[in-house]
């Protein structure tokens, strides 16, 4: 079953016997590679999964990866404010910071220079064009 909602790649869902037991298979969108450093994106993966905060990663391949479904539904709007969801939120994103990892370079200024220098610096549609420039 293909899914939908993401922006370049493509993400089938997938299971052998039982519908409980399901994988994704995340195909990489053209070029994307550009913007992600996918050999980070699957060590950060793998270091989520092992601290119990993410999907365990099954296989990686040439233009994408295989990786452990997990039952959920995206956080809206209203959930985001709840008092009974935000502090449960708040708990996983600190566990996320409590992970420990090596000291590394920050890429941060590097990644959005890396994203202004690849934007073009026109569209040819109007509409597009327009909001570019806004």
């Amino acid at each position: 079953k293909q899914l939908v909602g993401g922006t370049t790649n493509k993400i089938i869902m997938g299971w052998f016997k039982e519908s409980y037991d399901k994988i994704l298979i995340r195909v990489y969108g053209f070029r994307s590679e550009v913007l992600i450093d996918r050999s980070q994106e699957i060590e950060n993966m793998d270091l989520l999964s092992k601290s119990g905060l993410g999907s365990q990663l099954l296989g990686v391949f040439n233009n994408g990866i295989c990786y452990q479904y997990l039952a959920g539904q995206s956080i809206t709007r209203e959930m985001v404010s709840s008092p009974n969801i935000y502090p449960l939120v708040a708990r996983k994103m600190a566990n996320i910071h409590l992970i420990k990892t090596e000291e590394r370079k920050n890429i941060l200024w590097d990644r959005i220079k890396k994203y202004i220098d690849l934007s073009p610096e026109s569209f040819q549609d109007s509409n597009k064009d327009s909001l570019l420039k806004k």
